[in-house]
């Protein structure tokens, strides 16, 4: 009574001796790469924004999911420095546009993850609405013998205001139990 993800092949050969036509096929229960693949989609859409695959012994760039906070105008397919420069035109200051210009720069990201297994940064970009957010870039390999990195795009934006919320109610806190201590101590 379970529904299961079937892949069909079939291979039909001749026989040389008497032109007779005979057809293999094959079935081959593919669930659970299937589910793998939902739960991946789904982890996707909540957890990034756009993501990427760097081929970094040509330099190219591929948009492979986009999720729920995806730019405007996101990188897509071709050369990885071109997309750069699109993206530094996105950036929201000049101070932020410096920073990706540097340290997003193939040879600094390869030489980055020579040092960690993983490289990240922030910078706020623009989306064609002119809105600023705050964007979290990350680079893994993905592959490290074929050179391929895995590069993700995510908008950190509220998480960053929940955090500074919360840092703002601890310093709070901390000053009205120190106010609350000095007067005891009179």
């Amino acid at each position: 009574g379970r529904h299961v993800w079937i892949r069909s092949e079939a291979k039909i050969v001749q026989r040389p001796e008497n032109a007779e036509i005979i057809a293999f096929c094959y079935n081959r229960n593919v669930t659970r790469e299937k589910i793998l693949t939902n739960i991946l989609e789904r982890i996707m859409e909540f957890v990034y924004d756009e993501m990427f695959t760097i081929d970094a012994l040509n330099g190219q760039v591929s948009l492979m999911a986009t999720g729920r906070y995806v730019m405007d105008e996101q990188m897509e397919e071709g050369d990885y420095e071109q997309e750069l420069r699109d993206l530094i035109a996105r950036a929201a200051t000049k101070a932020d546009a410096r920073k990706i210009e540097q340290e997003l720069q193939l040879n600094n990201i390869l030489e980055q993850l020579k040092k960690d297994p993983v490289f990240i940064t922030e910078a706020s970009l623009k989306s064609k609405n002119g809105k600023a957010r705050l964007k979290q870039l990350r680079f893994i390999y993905l592959n490290e013998t074929l050179g391929t990195l895995l590069f993700t795009i995510t908008d950190v934006e509220e998480m960053v205001q929940a955090e500074k919320q919360k840092q703002e109610a601890l310093e709070g806190a901390l000053q009205v139990a120190e106010e609350a201590n000095a007067t005891k101590m009179r």
